[in-house]
């Protein structure tokens, strides 16, 4: 057996998994990246937003809040531009209509997070798969082998296929990190748009 472990005896061995893991990972760090950077964004819209249609709202001046709302694709923003287009109806009916906006923009905060549980459970089976499948090569070509079966060559073919499960367990780890980390902002961010439309109801509800 040669001393050196060549690219294509990996390949035979099960580390070729290596490469989907990789990609895997590079999907992981994306979607967190991505998603993290939007909902964080969509967090400081509701205090600024809610600020200005407050006092465009004592004013009277609904015109002026439904164009501030238009302004902006953010979450707050449709939703209060739901709660303004329904000033006049009844409180009850304004808080439907706005819960309704809220749950649609919820599942849209949710993008990703289906990706990340997917990924977290993928990653260590791929390893898993890799690792078998070196074990079958190597058992396979120690017993066929002309020198018959011999426990230091074995030893040196399953070595390598050993990383694929390190591989995959690690990308897994880090998915499910970012998984975690990315629910924590989102949960933060679904509540902050919840007390959004409570503060809005408040405000209808102040008297003239």
């Amino acid at each position: 057996m040669n001393d050196s472990f060549t690219f294509w005896e990996a390949i035979e061995s099960g580390v070729y998994i290596i490469i989907p893991l990789t990609f895997l990972l590079i999907v992981s760090l994306w979607i967190w990246c991505k998603r993290t950077s939007v909902v964080i964004k969509e967090q400081k819209q509701p205090a600024i937003l809610m600020q200005k249609i407050r006092d465009y709202v004592i004013e009277g001046d609904l015109e002026n809040a439904t164009g501030l709302c238009r302004s902006s694709d953010s979450s707050a923003a449709l939703i209060l531009r739901r709660g303004v287009s329904r000033i006049g109806y009844p409180i009850s009916e304004v808080a439907d209509s706005m819960s309704e906006i809220t749950a649609v923009e919820d599942v849209k905060l949710e993008r990703g997070l289906e990706w990340l549980k997917a990924i977290a459970v993928i990653a260590p089976l791929l390893g898993a798969i890799g690792t078998l499948t070196g074990i079958t090569v190597a058992f396979h070509n120690v017993t066929t082998g002309p020198d018959g079966f011999d426990n230091a060559i074995l030893c040196e073919l399953l070595s390598p296929t050993f990383i694929t499960v390190a591989a995959g367990l690690g990308v897994g780890i880090i998915s499910l990190v970012a998984l975690t980390s990315l629910e924590g902002v989102v949960k933060k961010t679904q509540n902050r748009l919840s007390s959004l439309c409570v503060e809005f109801l408040d405000l209808l509800n102040e008297p003239s």
